[in-house]
């Protein structure tokens, strides 16, 4: 009995179908049956009753799987560990970061850090700030670089040392022929009744808005959903909407047919670096956290609990 045995018997039974399993496992059909095959010969049991048209667990399977899975989860939980000591004995930082980040000089500290440190080996993971955290406190990153939602996120930031990088406002990001377009300003009143393209859910700078609008009783218009800057911008070019970004991020992605608007009362948004508390971290990886704060003048005393 091997892993993977266990795991083509999981996918076959969740997909009720060997076809489909070997499809979702990148494995030719033959390779999966063949394998499960092997595997109940093994055990001296059936664990699917197959027909020219469907399978379904037999009364071992449906006790084999209650096992397998927690197996499965168990061997994912070695691999994770593994290559967490491997990283630590070699000089990888596997580096989680917004999408939007590559906009904001990122590459070039990462490029300058790797001058000082020509030993160092960065992975790096572009997800939102929900799935970075996830992925941090699982140990499958090193170091989050990300927007903290507070108090929404502040339960799970216990778990981390978090420091505050960059502050930062939205923006309301307009049409230039909107009316809006030459405001110095805006506040929430004049943006209530405008059709709206929201950053996905999992953004905490959507979060960040939904607070906002909550608090303030608005029930905002949402006419598109995007995970995309660029997508949003052409959106809002496009005459679709309006949308919200940082003001960092909208002068980096300007457009001649677009304008960013500031909002007031300010709605400020921070940019933090973030580390688990819990994992062990390698030289290189503390080097990093230290480099990127001494570029930002951070001190450690400031970050937050």
């Amino acid at each position: 009995m091997n892993i993977n045995q266990i795991r083509y018997v999981l996918k076959a039974a969740q997909c009720n179908s060997f076809s489909r399993a070997a499809e979702e496992l990148f494995v030719t059909q033959p390779t999966l049956s063949q394998q499960i095959n092997k595997l109940e010969q093994e055990l001296k049991l059936t664990l699917f009753e197959r027909t020219t048209r469907s399978i379904k667990l037999t009364a071992a399977g449906n006790e084999f799987i209650k096992y397998a899975q927690r197996i499965v989860n168990e061997w994912t939980s070695l691999e994770h560990t593994m290559t967490r000591h491997l990283n630590l004995e070699s000089g990888k930082i596997v580096l989680g970061v917004l999408p939007t980040l590559s906009k904001l000089n990122l590459t070039t500290h990462i490029a300058s850090f790797m001058d000082i440190h020509p030993e160092a080996a960065i992975e790096l993971t572009e997800v939102w700030s929900e799935e970075l955290i996830t992925k941090l406190l699982s140990d499958e990153i090193d170091i989050a670089i990300l927007n903290p939602v507070f108090p929404i996120d502040r339960d799970i930031l216990s778990m981390t040392e978090c420091y505050p990088i960059v502050e930062d406002s939205l923006m309301l990001v307009v049409n230039a022929s909107h009316p809006l377009s030459n405001s110095p300003c805006v506040d929430l009143d004049s943006v209530k009744q405008l059709k709206m393209i929201m950053p996905s859910e999992h953004s905490s700078i959507r979060k960040t808005i939904s607070m906002v609008f909550e608090k303030n009783n608005i029930n905002p218009l949402i006419v598109c959903e995007s995970s995309g800057v660029d997508t949003m911008i052409g959106l809002v070019a496009d005459g679709i909407g309006v949308t919200f970004l940082t003001s960092r991020v909208a002068e980096k992605y300007k457009h001649d047919n677009v304008k960013a608007v500031p909002i007031l009362p300010p709605i400020k948004c921070q940019t933090a670096l973030v580390l688990s508390k819990c994992a062990q971290h390698n030289k290189i990886t503390l080097a990093f956290k230290n480099f990127i704060l001494d570029n930002f003048n951070v001190k450690e005393k400031t970050k937050n609990p």
